[in-house]
């Protein structure tokens, strides 16, 4: 039977096509990375541990809630674990469910347990157009992209987009969980990547997610290495 905490992560919302399309992009950005031990922070519905697993990587799932079965039972902003014990730590859609007062703390124990990557997404509230392209298609404009520096961490797409914050909106339609997104008021990307520059992290890709553009995620790396 599943308890009441897990049913809500598997059900049609979080099975939906669109989730299953993140759940890609999580896997091709620690793919990516070619880390081979991963601490995915945030279990939800276990797909990404499992999937990783699958691949043959060394994986361990941290959440603070016990119903939802995860290795290791812990809060994000206090990680019961040692320093640099794991190549990559994740945590997708997370951060946006405690109080922005706790995001510094949460990368900075990330980065802590991390020994080289940091790998998360965020909500990003913004106005957006962007183009996909498939490379068989994108290798007679390859002049385009390589001006504007514009390709996505898959290997599948090249992607071109154009995305403006809305940060003189609230939290008027945000998601009821969330305490915070990304390009709302108060919450400006300047202001979150800060945050990740002061606690030893370098911005190694950022980009949308193709079809879902709300799903924001960035590849950082720790700094002197």
């Amino acid at each position: 039977m599943i308890n009441n905490d897990a049913e809500k992560y598997l059900n049609e919302k979080y099975e939906d096509c669109n989730h299953w399309i993140s759940y890609y992009f999580q896997y091709d950005l620690i793919r990516y990375s070619n880390s081979e031990s991963i601490l995915d922070i945030g279990t939800g519905t276990g797909f990404l541990p499992a999937i990783l697993k699958q691949k043959g990587y060394a994986v361990k799932s941290l959440d603070v809630n016990p119903n939802l079965n995860p290795d290791i039972v812990g809060s994000i902003t206090s990680i019961p674990l040692k320093d640099s014990t794991f190549d990559i730590v994740s945590a997708f859609q997370v951060l946006e469910h405690l109080e922005f007062d706790n995001f510094e703390r949460s990368i900075s124990e990330m980065a802590r347990v991390s020994k080289r990557y940091v790998v998360l997404s965020l909500p990003y509230f913004c106005l957006y157009l962007g183009i996909g392209m498939l490379p068989f298609r994108s290798k007679y404009l390859d002049w385009i992209y390589i001006i504007f520096n514009k390709r996505s961490a898959s290997l599948d797409i090249v992607n071109f987009d154009i995305s403006i914050q809305l940060t003189f909106m609230g939290k008027v339609g945000m998601v009821s969980d969330h305490k915070w997104e990304l390009g709302r008021k108060g919450f400006p990307k300047s202001k979150v990547e800060s945050v990740f520059s002061s606690k030893g992290l370098k911005i190694i890709k950022s980009f949308h997610r193709q079809m879902y553009p709300y799903h924001f995620f960035y590849l950082l790396e720790k700094v002197g290495l």
